[in-house]
């Protein structure tokens, strides 16, 4: 082998190295948060619901309007102050598995294409939504999202 490729293949393995690193270390942060319990379909709704009260003013920053064309409305607010916002939450309800998941995330994942941080395949990034929109959005609900199979996904902040 030259010197070359032995350079190329060095800074390939040091780049996987450094990905799968990354990778371990986000699952880590945000596993470590998240906790689920069995709840029926009355006490997961009531769940959300009491999450919504907490923000009862505006509709969420991202507003699924339609899921099947993927009609999204960005609420933005530009001209509000930024407010330091370290910590997202979220909850999740499972029909199939009556499950209700909850957990929370630092804000700096909401930069990364993770499923955690959106919902299902979606991510923030997939709608332009960036850190700087949830600190002017903030306090809020970010994301109240009922799919098509009846499973539902809300993030938020305080």
């Amino acid at each position: 082998m030259t010197g070359r490729v032995r350079i190329i293949l060095w800074l390939v393995g040091v780049f996987a190295v450094t990905a799968i690193v990354v990778t371990a270390s986000v699952a880590f942060v945000v596993l470590r948060s998240v906790n689920s319990t069995l709840a029926p379909a009355a006490a997961a709704e009531q769940a959300f619901a009491d999450i919504r009260k907490l923000h009862p003013d505006r509709p969420p920053l991202i507003d699924v309007v339609n899921p099947r064309t993927g009609d999204v409305r960005i609420n933005r607010t530009p001209n509000a102050p930024r407010k330091n916002v370290a910590t997202l939450y979220f909850m999740y309800w499972d029909p199939e598995d009556q499950k209700l998941v909850r957990g929370e995330a630092p804000t700096w994942i909401t930069s990364l294409r993770v499923g955690i941080t959106g919902v299902g395949n979606w991510s923030f990034s997939d709608f332009h939504v960036t850190r700087e929109d949830i600190e002017r959005y903030s306090p809020g609900v970010l994301i109240d999202f009922k799919s098509p199979d009846g499973s539902r996904a809300i993030a938020w902040t305080r």
